[in-house]
């Protein structure tokens, strides 16, 4: 529960569950960190990095649950499943509505004690371009 260094990125140890879905299929998972910029899902079989993926969380205390749509940052495969470096994989939202980014953002506050510190809002859009060059917030 200790808050990223910067709180320009803050994120909070929150599991929910989350379903993923992919080309090849729906999966399931729990994130394990999470900040209005992305996820770790820890899963059985995490996806390879550059992948893309749409995903469904449900956020306690909101009516509807979070969409999102995001590229694989880094994935844990083949390594140890271990504490230090669980089986799954890190995600950046390359899409979800200003709406979603608040509920997620508010959450994390409310969860980290941040009170005088104001949400992220914003829909983030991002160009198919792997390399994330150009990222933009509305």
């Amino acid at each position: 529960m200790i808050p990223c260094q910067s709180l320009q990125y803050r994120r909070a140890n929150i599991k929910w569950p989350v379903r993923v879905t992919t080309e090849n299929g729906p999966m399931e998972g729990v994130t394990l960190t999470l900040s209005s910029e992305g996820v770790f899902i820890c899963c059985l079989h995490p996806l390879p990095v550059y992948d893309v993926c749409e995903m469904v969380l449900d956020v306690p205390n909101v009516k509807a649950p979070v969409h999102a749509i995001g590229r694989v940052v880094w994935s844990n495969t083949y390594g140890p499943d271990d504490n230090a470096s669980p089986r799954g994989m890190g995600v950046r939202f390359t899409r979800i509505s200003g709406k979603d980014r608040e509920a997620i953002s508010r959450f994390i506050l409310t969860f980290l004690n941040l009170k005088d510190v104001q949400p992220d809002k914003g829909t983030i859009e991002v160009s198919p371009d792997p390399t994330g060059a150009s990222r933009s917030v509305h």
